[in-house]
């Protein structure tokens, strides 16, 4: 086991071998000047600099390392390099000694630029932090961020080690007044760096505070958040997580297969006048690809215009049918409150001239409160026929208390069934409970209203002219409506019946 008290300097590309073990002592230090050092064992040391580069100087091949070694804390403005350099180190540490490969944080680290991990088939990668609070941060700082620019990226690749699999847990990443857009950013958009793994990667206990963009993730498949807390705050236009397919020319830039547990998402505080969301996906006019599979679990949403606003493309090109669906989201057991504006809102651009259509949609035993707009909104402007629309929805066994507006409003959907939901305390005067306008094979039934003061609304559920197949049978006003079900429809094939 080498001690290392004194100042070695490496002048010319060297290996140390992988069964030492460096023991750093005060006062020890490797110099690596214009060449690099490739360590294949370990180092122990404590948390201080025993790396000093020069003239392009670099070490590689550590698999546990941390950027106190390379200079990291006792003052520094920008911390970025220290930490970028501990991570080149552990990415290159193929073939190298057994264990893991993990950079470990202790902070706080202030910084004026990124950095990015670049997991591979070939070194999982992994970040640990002390705590998400006050212990370990990255402390976004400067007015010289690029806006596409992320406090931390995870980057995919193109080539045969493009499978890759990474876990970050246990920090923060913090906003102190600098000009960076993006906290977190899983995936790039260049065409072909897809991140993507072979099982879940894993975001856990990781706490992202003040950015405009909380989390991006694009070109992403198989990564599960859980535990992460994304907080806006003073940015009344924020998004807490966006989903994103870029524009693309050669490649699908699909992203999806991904799940959220446990997370809280925190916006300003609802203001009719801004557009803070929860959950926002975006669809590039000339994009290639879709959204398909999100789950989100027992997540809590605050104070937020809409908890998920998720909307379609909006390009006529046809993109071999396939490119700006959104399919298979999952939205259970999740709280929306704050109060917010809206809680789910589902907008198809589709029509026969734009292919595309949101489908495949859960909304299951999840808590509104408060809502001052609908609280689940489904509408499909531009649709003209049954296939390019918002369809294939189920909104099951929830809960909603104290609206100012309507339970549920669909609007060119297609395909949905509405059961035995509870909602209480409308104070919407105005309209129905529940609305269906130009709407096709509806199932609504077992949906209660209750009431623990006066209010009223004018129906429990309407259903517009044109609709046409479609049941509504058993629902119970319990008194808080003027009529149980008001049928404004022609359709010859409907059942509306024993609602009270």
């Amino acid at each position: 086991m080498p001690i290392v008290n004194t100042t070695q300097v490496f002048t010319t590309n060297t290996t140390l071998a992988r069964d030492q073990v460096w023991t750093f002592e005060t006062g020890g230090y490797f110099e690596v000047d214009g060449c690099t050092l490739r360590i294949e064992g370990s180092v122990i040391a404590g948390y201080r600099t025993i790396f000093i580069l020069k003239n392009g100087g670099k070490i590689t091949g550590l698999r546990r390392v941390c950027p106190e070694w390379w200079g990291a804390g006792s003052g520094a403005a920008n911390n970025a390099p220290f930490i970028q350099a501990a991570i080149n180190c552990m990415e290159d540490a193929i073939d190298t000694s057994s264990g893991p490969l993990e950079l470990v944080l202790t902070g706080p680290y202030p910084v004026t630029e990124g950095v990015s991990l670049t997991p591979t088939s070939l070194n999982n990668l992994h970040v640990t932090g002390g705590g998400g609070g006050i212990v370990s941060r990255l402390i976004a700082r400067g007015s010289s961020w690029p806006a596409t620019q992320a406090v931390v990226t995870i980057n995919g690749r193109n080539d045969v080690s493009k499978t890759s699999d990474f876990e970050l847990r246990g920090f923060a990443i913090v906003n102190e007044g600098s000009t960076a857009k993006i906290g977190l950013q899983v995936g790039v958009e260049t065409d072909g760096y897809d991140v993507q793994g072979q099982r879940l990667s894993l975001v856990e206990d990781v706490v992202i505070h003040g950015f405009p963009v909380g989390v991006l993730l694009q070109r992403t498949r198989l990564v599960k958040f859980h535990r992460l807390g994304v907080w806006l705050e003073n940015q009344p236009n924020g998004v807490a997580v966006r989903v994103r397919v870029p524009a693309a020319t050669i490649s699908r830039a699909e992203v999806g297969d991904s799940e959220f547990e446990n997370c809280e998402f925190a916006g300003p505080a609802y203001n009719a006048a801004n557009s803070a969301y929860g959950v926002e996906t975006v669809i590039e006019a000339s994009a290639l690809g879709g959204i398909q599979a999100l789950r989100f679990d027992k997540c809590i949403f605050h104070k937020f215009n809409d908890a998920f606003h998720l909307v379609d493309g909006v390009s006529s090109t046809t993109q071999n049918g396939y490119r700006s669906n959104i399919t298979d989201i999952w939205i259970t057991n999740c709280q929306m409150d704050g109060p917010c504006g809206r809680g789910v809102l589902l907008k198809s651009n589709g029509s026969s001239a734009n292919p595309c259509w949101i489908s495949n949609v859960h909304i299951f035993g999840c808590y509104f409160q408060g809502s001052a707009l609908e609280f689940v909104k489904m509408e499909s402007p531009n649709a003209d026929d049954q296939i390019h629309l918002v369809k294939g929805v189920f909104v099951s066994n929830n809960w909603s208390n104290g609206g100012s507006k309507i339970f549920l409003d669909a609007y060119k959907a297609a395909g949905l069934t509405v059961t035995d939901n509870q909602i209480s305390d409308l104070t919407w005067t105005s309209g129905p409970a529940i609305e269906f306008h130009t709407v096709q094979n509806v199932v609504c039934t077992g949906n209660l209203m209750r009431r623990q003061s006066g209010e009223t609304v004018q129906h429990m559920i309407r259903v517009d002219q044109p609709s046409d197949w479609y049941v509504i049978a058993n629902n119970n006003s319990g008194g808080c409506a003027t009529a149980g079900a008001v049928n404004a429809a022609t359709g010859t094939n409907r059942v509306v019946q024993l609602n009270v």
